[in-house]
């Protein structure tokens, strides 16, 4: 006869069976929880990206320095440096390397000047009270003395950038889009060789229209005091190879001139006008090309300005947004 079938044996197999079971359930439910707590838990923080120590240059300096702060779309706000040091080659020869700055700036409308720290020390802006307030960027390259005081124009609007070389005491004035609005050379008062003030060179002026038509102005020391004791005097500005002058003969009539790049001359009838002690031609062509302006009289030379340093200028501004943002 078959053996009977133990009950009891396998009731309690079958227990032992379910306890395993569920013991085995707890601890995989345990184990998903733990890994769904740990993933809910804050990341493990990261190293901090530290922008404002020092990065080495060709001049062993600090690249930036962090004190402003710019709010962006997100909850954290991102910094922007108000120093920015770059090399830049001023001959392009790789010849004469120099250290040139970019310095934000937050002008205070009401203010009259305020200091600029820059690497050669601390120099005064001046402008109008006028002035719309803002934050401006200067960017200087440092081969020569700064002066003691530079001018924040009226063209510097809020956003933009000027560009200083105190070499040849040249400035070009930006706006938020990188377009030139104006370039100025300033010349020192008192060097006109002994000549009348009236022939001496203060400053120099080329300002661009929508259109890129321009003007160039010539600022001088005094007004013509029509008093002539030679044959004529002269104040001409050079554009690239071409001169246009005022001439002022003896008699105190005036005849406008225009000089090839051949040296041959014939009246002028463009745009001239003489103002105080301003003269101011109307271009329409060689807004690219340098510029200056001199003065003579029909027995010497006066005052003469340094040619403006247009090449020089589009470097530093093209360093100082491939550099410094």
């Amino acid at each position: 006869m078959p053996k009977p079938i133990d009950k009891s044996y396998n009731n309690d197999s079958c227990i032992d069976m379910r306890l395993a079971t569920n013991s085995l359930t707890m601890l995989t439910s345990i184990l998903i929880g733990v890994m769904l707590l740990s993933e809910c838990a804050a990341p493990a923080a990261t190293e901090e990206i530290r922008l404002d120590l020092a990065t080495p240059t060709l001049f062993g300096t600090v690249v930036k320095e962090l004190t402003s702060t710019i709010p962006t779309a997100t909850a954290i706000p991102t910094t922007r440096p108000d120093l920015c040091v770059f090399p830049i080659d001023v001959n392009e020869q790789g010849s004469s390397i120099q250290e040139a700055a970019l310095y934000r700036f937050n002008w205070i409308q009401g203010n009259r000047s305020q200091v600029l720290n820059t690497r050669d020390g601390p120099v005064f802006l001046e402008s109008s009270i006028t002035t719309p307030a803002g934050e401006r960027q200067i960017v200087i390259v440092h081969h020569a003395d700064l002066p003691e005081i530079i001018e924040i124009v009226e063209e510097l609007d809020p956003g933009g950038t000027m560009i200083y070389d105190p070499l040849t005491n040249a400035s070009e004035v930006r706006d938020t889009s990188g377009i030139i609005n104006l370039q100025t050379i300033t010349d020192p008062p008192e060097d006109v060789r002994g000549l009348h003030p009236n022939l001496d060179i203060t400053k120099v002026e080329r300002m661009f229209s929508t259109e890129n038509d321009f003007i160039i102005r010539v600022t001088l020391m005094e007004p013509d005091d029509s008093k002539y004791i030679w044959t004529f005097e002269t104040v001409e500005i050079v554009l690239g190879e071409e001169r246009f002058a005022e001439r002022t003969m003896h008699t105190g009539e005036v005849i406008s001139i225009h000089y090839d790049p051949d040296g041959n001359y014939y009246e002028w009838d463009g745009t001239m006008i003489v103002q105080a002690n301003t003269i101011t031609w109307a271009m329409k062509n060689g807004g690219k090309l340098t510029f200056g302006a001199r003065s003579s009289t029909s027995a010497a030379n006066g005052d003469a300005t340094s040619p403006y340093p247009i090449e020089l200028m589009q470097r530093l501004w093209q360093l100082s947004q491939n550099t410094c943002g």
